[in-house]
């Protein structure tokens, strides 16, 4: 068989396959169908009513969770500093020296988050120590110590038992 003769009977095939399939399903040589109208009129509905929802006030609960710092912390090296932070900002700060009979302090200090120089995983405070001046504390969520930034250098405490 040479190229043109298959050629052709493919041709013939086609055009055939697509004349039945547009006569049976009213393509070609067909009537026109119209749209079917509806007997009664449809009616479009309007917009829907718009709810309103009530306001409920509620008060906000009150905080259960303590701030971190809170607690009792100590630092023993060559001295013992010993920083209590109560809950409502207040606290003491006493120092001890090994070679001194005498202890310094204890101080009245405050305390207040500072939530500008806090990060993910650290937070700072502003600790105000009586006749001192004001002080940074940072607290590490993952290691749990806390450390105090003045004017004599760093002091890291761990948390007392």
């Amino acid at each position: 068989m040479k190229g043109e003769t298959a050629f052709a009977i493919i041709a013939v095939a086609a055009s055939l396959f697509i004349a039945v399939f547009l006569l049976t399903f009213h393509g070609a040589c067909g009537e026109e169908q119209a749209v079917p109208t509806p007997a009664v009129p449809v009616e479009t509905p309007g917009p829907a009513p718009i709810q309103t929802l009530e306001t409920v006030e509620t008060t906000p609960a009150p905080e259960t969770a303590a701030d971190p710092v809170v607690g009792r912390w100590i630092f023993d090296q060559t001295y013992t500093e010993e920083l209590l932070l109560q809950a409502d900002g207040s606290g003491s700060l006493l120092t001890t020296y090994p070679t001194s009979v005498n202890a310094s302090g204890p101080w009245n200090v405050t305390w207040t988050a500072d939530p500008g120089r806090s990060g993910q995983r650290m937070r700072a405070y502003h600790l105000t120590v009586e006749d001192a001046g004001v002080e940074l504390l940072f607290f590490d969520e993952n290691k749990g110590d806390l450390r105090r930034h003045g004017e004599d250098g760093i002091v890291f405490y761990t948390r007392a038992p």
